[in-house]
């Protein structure tokens, strides 16, 4: 089956999570999602430097979201560089960066489809 990288664009609370868990359901062994919020409340709750509401008003909410990024950006590269397909819901992203990850990802391997959903 040929690898994808497969991102779900759209405003927070528009469904981009509860589609990306239904496109899981259908292809179980197949996506590997990468999830912001499972990275923020990670840092939130392991390291106290990033501890606060978890909100973009909270006081750690810069440092959390300036290392998400860059985890984020590392974990999708190793993925994709390893063939596996995966899957991220980027609701924040302008389209400018959205079009630098579908860049990154194709530059880390040529053989991936990438695919954006808008919701």
């Amino acid at each position: 089956m040929k690898k994808i990288f497969l991102m779900t664009v759209g405003f927070t609370h528009s469904g981009k999570t509860t589609l990306n868990q239904k496109i899981k359901d259908v292809f179980p062994d197949y996506f590997n999602e990468v999830d912001t919020d499972t990275i923020h409340d990670f840092l939130n709750t392991t390291y106290p430097a990033f501890n606060d509401d978890n909100t973009i008003g909270g006081k750690s909410f810069k440092l959390r979201d300036e290392i998400t990024k860059k985890f984020q950006m590392v974990l999708i590269e190793t993925l994709v560089k390893n063939d596996n397909s995966v899957i991220l819901g980027s609701g924040n992203l302008t389209l400018e960066k959205r079009e630098k990850v579908l860049q990154r990802v194709k530059d880390t391997n040529p053989e991936f489809e990438t695919i954006m959903i808008y919701i």
